[in-house]
């Protein structure tokens, strides 16, 4: 590159070379062919010994700036919600038993206990709301709290949000934990090769203490990943082997087991729920005024807390027994508040009635579909705009089924709405007014930068079965099957959630109080009426996968069939081994399911039934052999 600057000028260049040429600003006029005639103000670099004293304002500040906004933003960790877990200590130091791997513990001690070993890092796993993040949170405040204001060689926390390595550029995710700690906690927002050398001899010669580890790298949901993973797995693997000799220890938080080289000899650390008598003494209440089921939806933190605020208002709806459901109350009294708020201002409370029950389920469902648990603001608004326009269709807008009454209402308040297309302009600002509704605390929603994100997995979930639910009523109405279950098998998540959520998990002949009868008790869902219309249908390619979608969704939150009507459909494909076809209610009433004329073939027989056979001596399906 040939340079037609005088030798001051050059002093300032910052030379661009190949894959280094990213992002610079530029100070001058133009570029002309392969001449630079203006000047690049480079970023500072930083010395080997300023890395301590920044690393250690970095994390100060970035913890000030994620507990001030986004999903962090007034988050109250309350040491009863704190997760506690069981240490399944590696196989070369379980003899050590300085943790029991009996004992809970919560993860400040299990951090110190860990660090003194052979094998100091963690994998940190535990179901969600359980309080993973929460948890990693704590342990950083912790940190900063018992520290000096000044660097003096004590521990430096680094907290790493995993799910932005997946809109990260390819070279970005290489490097990724450099890079992130780079734009985070030194202020380098393009990382240059003499940072990341400079970084890398700190973290090899800072002195490093045998009592207390150089840095703490909290990374924060490897279960959130989405992208190509084998960038940030090699990128892990140089950071565990380096690790401990250089004074670093990593704890990894997740749902799900791993089996990645790069945690092999981690310790596990399995979350345990909380204790009844945790739950008792946070709630106030008596543990014997809760059913078991109950007790067990409250072992999880984030259920606990927020059924909490359920009954300080009063809005509890009898016992609430699934996640589904405690959601669907939580986000009601949410909307009722905010009703009363806006009693003068019905046009504001219409509008955001209509974003909470129809635009988030569908942003929630499109993000289900595209696997992703972040979105970037563009692609957000694309989505948004695609969701105006569905919702200006008229099986929507003149819907006269369940929906009628808020939807009439939404006809009312059409402008104030501005449904469907609209200019260029006007679209951009409706975006950016929809953007500003989401920051209100009715919205489980929250901007990260440029990204969007729910505040946990379970509001995700919950809005994008509310949006399937949404789907169906509206494909009762026209008596047709709804192309949400017609077109794919849905996975276990949304299976639960949309289950609950409509009250399949109560259809359980056990369930039925005593005094009443099933046929009294029972109430027919949705999702059964969808299957009513799939009756006398034997052609697959017509019913999709909509049978097998509702039969799962039974399976797993009824937890049986008995008193499931299964006549007359093609249950071909599905697999009935081992499920339960016979139950008692409390006054002895038996109930059982119906095959009458249906076509069944269970997994791993080859065989057509035109009988079903329940044996007496037991409630579950056998794979029987029946002539034909």
């Amino acid at each position: 590159m040939e340079n037609t600057m005088d030798n001051t000028d050059k002093k300032t260049v910052k030379h661009i070379q190949g894959d280094n040429f990213e992002k610079v600003l530029i100070k001058g006029d133009f570029v002309q062919g392969n001449k630079v005639t203006q000047h690049f103000h480079r970023q500072p670099s930083i010395a080997i010994e300023e890395i301590g004293p920044k690393l250690w304002k970095g994390t100060q500040n970035f913890y000030d700036k994620l507990t001030s906004t986004g999903r962090f933003k007034g988050l109250e960790i309350k040491s009863a919600l704190l997760a506690n877990g069981k240490v399944k200590l590696h196989h070369a130091m379980e003899a050590a038993g300085v943790v029991s791997n009996n004992t809970p513990l919560t993860i400040d001690k299990i951090a110190k206990h860990t660090w003194a070993k052979k094998s100091p890092h963690i994998l940190f796993q535990g179901e969600g709301g359980m309080g993973k993040t929460t948890s990693l949170v704590f342990l950083w405040a912790q940190y900063l709290k018992n520290s000096p204001a000044e660097y003096t060689n004590q521990t430096i926390p680094i907290f790493v949000a995993l799910n932005q390595y997946n809109n990260a550029t390819r070279t970005v995710q290489e490097q990724f934990l450099t890079h992130y700690i780079a734009a985070n906690y030194l202020g380098i927002r393009i990382l240059e090769n003499e940072v990341a050398t400079n970084l890398e001899a700190w973290i090899k010669t800072a002195p490093t203490s045998k009592e207390t580890p150089k840095l703490i790298v909290l990374l924060d949901g490897l279960n959130e990943i989405t992208a190509d993973i084998t960038p940030l797995l090699i990128d892990l693997n140089e950071w565990s082997r380096m690790a401990k000799s250089c004074g670093i220890q990593l704890i990894v938080s997740t749902r799900f087991p791993s089996n990645h080289q790069f945690a092999v000899d981690f310790n596990i650390w399995e979350l345990a729920p909380l204790s009844s008598s945790a739950v008792s003494q946070y709630l106030g209440t008596d543990n014997a005024t809760r059913s078991n089921t109950l007790n067990e939806l409250l072992a999880n933190p984030m259920m606990l807390n927020l059924y909490q605020k359920l009954s300080e208002s009063d809005m509890v709806q009898g016992e609430v027994r699934g996640i589904g459901e405690l959601l669907w109350q939580y986000m009601a009294l949410k909307l009722e508040a905010f009703e009363k708020e806006q009693l003068s201002n019905p046009e504001a409370y219409i509008r955001n009635h209509f974003f909470l029950q129809h635009l988030m389920p569908y942003l929630a469902y499109q993000m289900e579909q595209k696997e992703q648990l972040v979105l970037e603001e563009k692609d957000v608004e694309i989505i948004v705009n695609e969701a105006f326009q569905r919702f200006y269709e008229s099986d929507f807008l003149l819907s006269s089924g369940l929906n009628h009454t808020p939807i009439k209402r939404y006809r009312k308040y059409v402008h104030a709405l501005q449904l469907g297309t609209l200019p260029l302009i006007d679209a951009i600002s409706r975006f950016e007014e929809l953007m500003e509704d989401f920051q209100q605390a009715l919205y489980p929603i929250t901007r990260e930068g440029v990204h969007l994100r729910f505040f946990h997995q379970s509001f995700q979930d919950f809005f994008a079965a509310k949006h399937l639910l949404n789907e169906i009523n509206l494909a009762l109405e026209k008596e047709r099957l709804p192309t949400v279950l017609k077109d794919r098998r849905l996975p276990a998540n949304l299976q639960k959630m949309l289950g609950e959520i409509v009250g399949e998990h109560r259809n359980r002949p056990a369930l039925v109080p005593a005094g009443r009868k099933w046929a009294q008790y029972y109430i027919k869902t949705s999702l059964a009426k969808v299957l009513d219309l799939c009756r006398g249908i034997t052609d697959k390619k017509i019913v999709g996968y909509t049978i097998w979608n509702i039969l799962s969704i039974w399976k797993q939150t009824r937890q049986t069939f008995a008193g499931a009507d299964l006549s007359n459909l093609n249950l071909t494909g599905f697999d009935f081994n081992g499920t339960k076809h016979i139950e008692l209610t409390k006054d002895g009433e038996k109930i059982t399911s119906r095959w009458d004329n249906s076509c069944l073939s269970p997994s791993g027989l080859n065989h057509k039934f035109v009988t079903i056979r329940i044996m007496q001596s037991s409630s579950f399906v056998k794979p029987f052999k029946f002539p034909f």
